[in-house]
């Protein structure tokens, strides 16, 4: 066996220094001096050697060189061991000064950049805490700014996975004014205990769990963190997350309890699409009561009423429109009987501009004009038929809603770039027939063949199967061709566009009322109303599901007669005599009018929500009534 060449001098020096100097600064600082030592003496015994000292003795030039490398070492005693003893205690001073001012700079430096991070605590109360950062983030806070107008000291506190100054830029890039809202970023993990800690959650106001692009979803572990960084429960926390899969639902139901209002993104999204598809101008009027820029819903106690019928209630107010009551077992009944008494503990639910403007009305002031009121009305539903371009995940879910709510008979073409495999699951439906057909839709030339006189109106679905940048521009290119060819025809059908990010949505937004964009935007603005009253969460689930009441654009003339000057108690008293709740009305000749006020409120594109109850005006046969009603 060839023995072993042992390794040389000089490796096992390199080793052994090397080593020593991975311990840590103690062996750092030693091996310098021992350097500095070697060099001082080296260099004082060649001077001494080749006989250029002026010094008597080695020993002294050895000390004037160590003077010279401490050129502020002056000892004031030529004796040897006073001089060693004051170089000791000098270069024990200098390692001492060294570092306490390395130590100063490096706890100040890691307290900058901690700062700059974004890991000090937050001390706010009454605070709104959003966790998890993706872009539509700015859509959520513009909501709760306008929702913050009428309160003082208002904050936000954002924690993200991004870097706080990053956060901050962005935020600053897309809103340019916050009114008296400070926006406060945090830098952290939503699923982290110790970062949870951090934000106060016990003194918020509300808690939102935001959604993220394409990633599995981490709701119920943010919950469960949020349940653990909880130092005590003197209170119950207001959270509200956006979850896309049954699954996660009854997962975050279970952990969250009576503590979380669960908003399903793909069944919200999908039933405002099926209901928004049917009537012209409801979009609008989904819009109006979803963000905070105008007239929204608010629930709170009214005893005055205690006692008094819904038909009396509804009747009780002039700036404001009652929708419903919540009752004292916390059930929402929107568009009850015209009968139904008002019990003590129980709420009245309305749309109104502002919480603090649901007020009674001084005296009667009910104006009805009772001759123009119309009795003699046929309700009649025409069969209806929609075109779908795109066939996604989503597309399903739709239809279902869609066949809950259309008159037997209706159609719905679907048009898919791919072949659709499982066609089957499309035709277990009551009252729609549906018809898929494989084609690329995106060229012109297709899109030049269809017939669209033949449907009530054109849905363009997105492409679930790639990025959402690429799906959103496929979207655009679509719409931007369907808009040209309506334009350039003189069509009239209406457009409803799926976005997948909200940011592209406002690159092609229309200024025709009868077109919709569903986007993220849409959730953001349900997340910031249900996260600034939990029970805005249940009436929407029963705006937006085919049971009970929802909200309608039904015939003028199926309620005053026509071309006359009514006011809206007019129309208030015409609905109720029909089980129905009126909330404002549509002009079809203002439908392209981006603003006009009426009287002390604004109509935005033919729409007017929760009009002056003693405003007059006149309608005609193209003209609807927006009421709350069940078919």
């Amino acid at each position: 066996m060839t023995p072993r060449k042992p390794h040389s001098l000089k490796d096992q020096l390199l080793y052994r220094i090397d080593n020593s100097l991975s311990r840590g600064t103690v062996n750092i600082i030693l091996w310098l001096t021992v350097i500095l030592i070697l060099i001082v003496v080296a260099m004082a015994l060649l001077v001494w050697l080749t006989g250029t000292s002026r010094e008597q003795t080695l020993a002294r030039q050895i000390w004037m060189f160590v003077a010279a490398v401490f050129p502020k070492y002056k000892p004031i005693d030529e004796h040897l061991i006073y001089i060693f003893a004051t170089l000791i205690l000098f270069i024990t001073s200098l390692f001492v000064s060294g570092a306490l001012i390395s130590a100063l700079t490096t706890g100040l430096s890691s307290k900058l950049e901690q700062v700059r991070e974004g890991h000090s605590k937050v001390v706010e109360t009454g605070h709104t805490v959003i966790l998890g950062w993706s872009p539509h983030i700015v859509s959520i806070i513009t909501e709760l700014i306008i929702a913050n107008q009428n309160q003082r000291h208002s904050s936000i506190v954002v924690l993200g996975d991004i870097p706080r100054y990053e956060m901050l830029i962005y935020i600053k890039k897309y809103i340019k004014q916050f009114g008296g809202t400070r926006i406060i970023c945090r830098q952290g993990d939503r699923r982290s205990v110790t970062d949870l800690q951090q934000l106060s959650l016990e003194t918020s106001k509300s808690i939102i769990i935001n959604q993220h692009y394409q990633a599995l979803s981490d709701v119920p572990k943010t919950l469960l963190a949020i349940n653990k960084s909880r130092r005590q429960r003197f209170r119950e926390l207001h959270v509200v997350a956006i979850v896309e899969s049954e699954e996660d639902a009854e997962l975050c139901n279970i952990i969250g309890g009576n503590e979380v209002e669960i908003i399903h993104a793909k069944y919200f999204l999908a039933r405002l699409e099926a209901q928004t598809c049917r009537q012209r101008g409801l979009p609008h009027v989904y819009t109006e009561l979803l963000n905070f820029a105008g007239d929204e819903i608010y629930i709170q106690e009214e005893n005055a009423l205690v006692g008094r019928n819904y038909i009396e209630i509804i009747k009780s107010y002039h700036s404001s429109s009652v929708i419903g009551i919540y009752d004292s077992s916390d059930k929402i009944n929107l568009n009850p009987s015209m009968d139904t008494a008002l019990e003590s503990g129980d709420k009245i639910i309305a749309i109104s501009e502002d919480d603090d403007t649901v007020k009674l009305a001084k005296g009667n002031g009910f104006e009805k004009i009772t001759s123009i009121v119309n009795t003699s009305y046929q309700n009649k539903k025409d069969v209806e038929n929609f075109l779908i371009l795109g066939l996604n995940s989503q597309t399903l879910i739709m239809l279902k809603n869609l066949d809950e709510y259309v008159p037997a008979g209706s159609s719905v073409t679907i048009i898919s770039e791919f072949e659709c495999f499982d066609k089957d699951t499309y035709k277990n439906f009551d009252n729609l027939k549906i018809d898929i057909k494989q084609a690329d839709f995106r060229e012109r030339k297709y899109l030049d063949t269809i017939q669209y006189q033949n449907f009530d109106s054109v849905i363009v679905q997105g492409n679930d199967k790639v990025e959402i940048e690429e799906a959103d521009a496929m979207t655009i290119s679509t719409l931007v061709h369907l808009r040209d060819l309506r334009k350039k025809n003189d069509g009239n059908f209406p457009i409803i566009t799926e976005f997948f990010d909200g940011k592209n949505s406002e690159l092609v937004e229309s200024v025709k009322l009868d077109d919709f964009i569903i986007s993220d935007s849409i959730l953001s603005m349900a997340v910031t109303q249900v996260s600034e009253n939990k029970l805005l969460g249940e009436v929407f689930r029963e705006l937006f599901q085919p049971e009970g009441s929802e909200i309608y654009l039904k015939p003028a003339g199926n309620y005053v007669h026509l071309d006359q000057t009514i006011n809206f108690f007019t129309l208030i008293d015409s609905a109720a005599n029909k089980g129905e709740t009126a909330i404002g009305y549509r002009m079809n000749e203002f439908a392209n009018t981006p603003s006009r006020f009426v009287g002390f409120k604004e109509m935005t594109y033919g729409v007017i929500i929760n009009p002056e109850k003693n405003d007059t005006f006149k309608l005609n046969s193209y003209d609807s009534v927006i009421v709350l009603s069940e078919m």
